[in-house]
C-alpha cells in the first residue's frame, strides 16, 4: 500500500474513533410530487424505496479522505452496517397498494395518524403529511408529502462535523439528479437546515434594523414630548430605547461567549423575555 494512503487511513481512523462527544442528528428529506399528486401509489412508492437504497451507496472524497453513510449512521452495538429500516414502510406500502387489497386486508387498518397492523398501533404522523382521510376511522385516501430519514450519530470532532456537513451536500446532489430524471421533489430538513433558515431570516431582516430603530426613537421621543416641562421626558424615553438595544447586544454576546448553540430558541428567547 502507498505510504501516503496508509498514513491517511491511520489519521482517518484516529479522527473517527476520537473521544469527542457523540453528535446526533436526523438526516431527513421531504418528498413531494412536482404536480402535488398523491404519493401513496405503487408507481411512486416502489421507485422511491429503490432510490433510498441507492442513496445509501453515495460516497464522497473530502480533504483526501473517503466517506460514505457508514461513517455517520447510527448503529446498534452488534450492528456493522447501516440499515434502511426507517424507510422500509415505503416498501410495505408499495406491496399493499400494488395488489389492490389494502381495503379488504383484515390485518391492516390504514388510519391517520396511527395505523393498526395486526392490531398493533404504528405512529405515522411524522412520516406522511398532507393526508386525505375519509370516514369515522380517518382512513387514509392519499398523501402529498412523504418523509425519508436516517438516524445519524458520530464523534463530534471538528473534522467529522465538517465532513458530515459536506456529505449532506453530496447527498442533496444525488437527490437533485433524481429530481431531473423523475417527477419527485426532495427537500432537505435537519438541525443544520433550521440554523441556515434562521440565518437567512436574520440576514433578511438586519437591513431593516436601522430604520426601524430610528422610527421607534422618533415615536418614543415625540410621544413623550410635552409643552409642560414637568411632563416632558423625551430624553429619558430615548435612553430607554437604547437600554433595550444594549440589553439585547449584551445578552447575545454572553450567549456566544459561553458557546451556546445557535438555534431558533436562543435567537428568539431574549426578545420574548424583553417583551
Amino acid at each position: 500500500m502507498d505510504h501516503h494512503k496508509e498514513e491517511m487511513m491511520v489519521k482517518k481512523a484516529q479522527v473517527r474513533g476520537s473521544k469527542a462527544a457523540m453528535k446526533s442528528d436526523i438526516l431527513r428529506f421531504y418528498v413531494v410530487h412536482k404536480n402535488f399528486d398523491n404519493l401513496l401509489q405503487s408507481k411512486y412508492l416502489g421507485p422511491l424505496y429503490e432510490y433510498t437504497n441507492k442513496m445509501m451507496e453515495v460516497t464522497m472524497e473530502f480533504k483526501g479522505e473517503h466517506y460514505d453513510l457508514e461513517d455517520f449512521c447510527q448503529k446498534e452495538k452488534a450492528q456493522k452496517k447501516c440499515d434502511n429500516n426507517l424507510n422500509v414502510w415505503i416498501k410495505h406500502a408499495d406491496v399493499l397498494f400494488k395488489d389492490g387489497k389494502i381495503k379488504t386486508n383484515p390485518n391492516l387498518q390504514l388510519s391517520y395518524p396511527v395505523l393498526y397492523l395486526f392490531n398493533r398501533p404504528k405512529d405515522i404522523g411524522n412520516v406522511i403529511y398532507g393526508v386525505d382521510v375519509k370516514g369515522e376511522k380517518n382512513e387514509i385516501q392519499g398523501a402529498r408529502v412523504l418523509t425519508l430519514h436516517w438516524f445519524i450519530q458520530y464523534p463530534g470532532s471538528p473534522e467529522n462535523n465538517a465532513a458530515y456537513y459536506q456529505f449532506r451536500e453530496t447527498l442533496m446532489g444525488f437527490w437533485r439528479k433524481v429530481m431531473e430524471e423523475t417527477e419527485f421533489e426532495f427537500i432537505p430538513h435537519n438541525d443544520k437546515a433550521m440554523d441556515d433558515e434562521m440565518m437567512k431570516i436574520i440576514e433578511t431582516t438586519v437591513p431593516f434594523a436601522i430604520p426601524a430603530t430610528l422610527m421607534l426613537m422618533l415615536y418614543v421621543v415625540f410621544s413623550n414630548w410635552s409643552s409642560v416641562k414637568q411632563k416632558s421626558k423625551p430624553l429619558e424615553m430615548y435612553l430607554g430605547v437604547w437600554s433595550v438595544i444594549l440589553a439585547l447586544i449584551c445578552t447575545f454576546g454572553i450567549f456566544f461567549f459561553l458557546g451556546v448553540a445557535f438555534n431558533p430558541v436562543t435567537s428568539t428567547m431574549p426578545f420574548l423575555v424583553l417583551a
